[in-house]
């Protein structure tokens, strides 16, 4: 029987399959050339590759930012008015801008439990450029430590409050002092009166006894933390698991948690009490891990706010050319514990059925401050109670001047076929942020106090900060490119192999594979060229060509109507 058929049949079989190993090697190691990402879909994390901890972190570790750091003071226009009850009239002074440098000092590192630890080294420069005015401005505010002082005092009994007066009245304390900023920030100035009660009760209530927003904070460091390098479990990368040694925090516990009837012990506000102090899965607002999608929270603790900070998914934003994700504060974070009973520990002095908690917008940090009438807002009561702004002339809340946001470099698509390649944007790396807070103090009147008498009972605003870091243009114009072709495993950027359009792989093992593809497709183009060749040269086409009284045509005519009529039958 004649073989041509069946070689021919066998060619014809190895280039088919030269031609689909070149599609499979273009598709699994064929870069991109442009930004064409999908972010919605969901990414393959499980493989992270064999590197140290210590190789992890150092990736990590010194991302190159350019921070800010903007402070506004509510300058009074009106002090006498507000002592007679009426209420106040606020301008906004600033900002005054600093330049912020952190500086990431490694203390240890624990690859049995998957951790770093370390500390930030935080220094602020004066930005002249972006400030409007300067450390020798005079500004009116509002006297924060001998408001929070009559507080105090107003609590104490009759006897005791006699003798503190006695003592306060050698003093020339007003609601409103006038200062210069850097004495108000960074500079500090000494308080008599505060030294004095210090003295007394036995309390420190400020560092050498000098007041200062900032003072102490300039070229120093920032407490310590632990974090999960995500060796393990990519996906618990950047998750604290201690601060200053600390598991979780020591100062919310349930509101009035002495009185028994506060609580059922069943009830879903109880559940609450022990959130509030969690540290753990919490990002240090620079480090998160690999998969974020749109559903998530991310949960940022803010050490300085004494809290953890639950994040959602606002939109899709773009930083020059890549894509990231907007997570933002909601609402309902600083909202009210009778709506929201998972805020309920954050109200130390709630009264009958929580009547005494701030409205949405706001909420006390006394357990955690020496300062018992102190809250915490977002600037000019955005996102807060109506009744805020109603108190107080001169706030005008912006949704793009005062909102809390992380933007994050996203997840781009893992194909099912092959996952190793498509991974290489699961970085989780922060474009941008912008930390705002407002501090704020509860003026009350007092009674006992004859300059508190008929003051309006409200929520004060004092001043407020604004932290922003942004990713530099060399570190974005790297991550741009990286994120166009090259792969990146959550070990790191790895060096192309391949330019144009081979694409680049990013392992030994990923060279070696792709290199025994092209071999393979080498070794069989030559095999089935020739096989075809022979098996067109075999068959001459006699059939159709030879002549009439040529006997070998007429043979191999009737062997193929042979052998296609037994086709038939079977």
């Amino acid at each position: 029987m004649n073989k041509q058929p069946l070689l021919l049949c066998v060619s014809i079989f190895l280039i088919l399959v030269l031609v689909v190993t070149g599609l499979v090697v273009t598709r699994r190691f064929g870069g991109r050339s442009s930004l064409d990402l999908d972010y919605d879909a969901e990414v393959d994390v499980e493989n992270v590759g064999n590197v140290t901890a210590a190789t992890l972190w150092d990736l990590h570790r010194d991302i190159k930012t350019k921070n800010k750091f903007k402070i506004y003071l509510f300058q009074v226009l009106n002090p006498q008015a507000v002592l007679e009850g009426e209420n106040p009239e606020l301008k906004e002074a600033g900002p005054f801008a600093y330049n912020q440098k952190k500086t990431r000092v490694t203390l240890g590192i624990y690859e049995e439990s998957d951790t770093v630890r370390y500390k930030d080294h935080v220094t602020y420069h004066f930005n002249q450029a972006e400030s409007k005015g300067n450390d020798s401005d005079i500004v009116t505010i509002i006297n924060m430590p001998w408001v929070g002082l009559a507080q105090e005092v107003s609590r104490m009994s009759a006897f005791s409050r006699f003798i503190v007066m006695a003592i306060v009245s050698r003093y020339s304390e007003s609601v409103f002092m006038t200062r210069p900023v850097g004495e108000l920030l960074f500079g500090g100035f000494y308080h008599e009166l505060i030294s004095t009660f210090s003295g007394i009760t036995g309390e420190t209530y400020m560092p050498n006894n000098t007041f200062g927003f900032l003072y102490g904070r300039n070229d120093t460091f920032l407490d310590s933390r632990e974090v999960n390098l995500g060796l393990k479990n990519p996906l618990h990368f950047g998750h604290t698991r201690k601060w200053k040694g600390l598991k979780e925090m020591e100062w919310w516990s349930r509101p009035n948690s002495d009185d028994s009837d506060w609580f059922d012990e069943e009830s879903s506000e109880d559940k609450h009490k022990n959130t509030c102090n969690q540290i753990s899965e919490s990002s240090d607002w620079s480090l998160f891990h690999p998969g974020i999608n749109k559903e998530e929270y991310l949960s940022v603790f803010a050490d300085d706010l004494c809290r953890n900070l639950k994040l959602s998914f606002e939109k899709e934003v773009n930083l020059q050319g890549v894509k990231g994700y907007r997570f933002t504060v909601p609402r309902s974070e600083y909202g009210n514990p009778k709506n929201h009973p998972e805020n309920s520990c954050y109200c130390t002095q709630p009264g009958e059925d929580m009547e005494d908690c701030p409205h949405d917008g706001v909420y006390q940090i006394n357990a955690c401050q020496k300062a018992a009438s102190v809250l915490i807002s977002h600037p000019h009561f955005y996102n807060g109670d109506k009744t805020y702004l109603q108190n107080v002339k001169g706030l005008n809340p912006k949704l793009e001047h005062h909102q809390t946001f992380i933007d994050i470099e996203p997840v781009r698509k893992a194909q099912k076929l092959f996952p190793i390649i498509d991974h290489s944007s699961i970085t989780g790396q922060v474009l941008r942020y912008a930390k705002r807070a407002q501090v704020n103090l509860h003026l009350r009147p007092l009674k006992s106090i004859t300059e508190f008498n008929k003051v309006p009972n409200m929520i004060f605003p004092v001043m407020w900060t604004e932290e922003t870091a942004e990713m530099d243009d060399d570190a974005l114009v790297e991550l741009k490119a990286k994120l166009a072709g090259k792969k990146f495993t959550f070990s790191g950027f790895q060096p192309p192999v391949l330019v144009n359009h081979l694409g680049f792989m990013s392992s030994d093992s990923e060279r070696s594979r792709f290199w025994m593809g092209v071999t393979g497709g080498l070794l069989i183009l030559p095999v089935g060229l020739v096989g075809l060749f022979l098996a067109l040269k075999g068959t001459n086409w006699s059939s159709k060509f030879s002549h009439p009284n040529d006997t070998e045509g007429v043979e191999f005519t009737e062997m193929l109507t042979e052998g296609q009529t037994s086709t038939e039958i079977v």
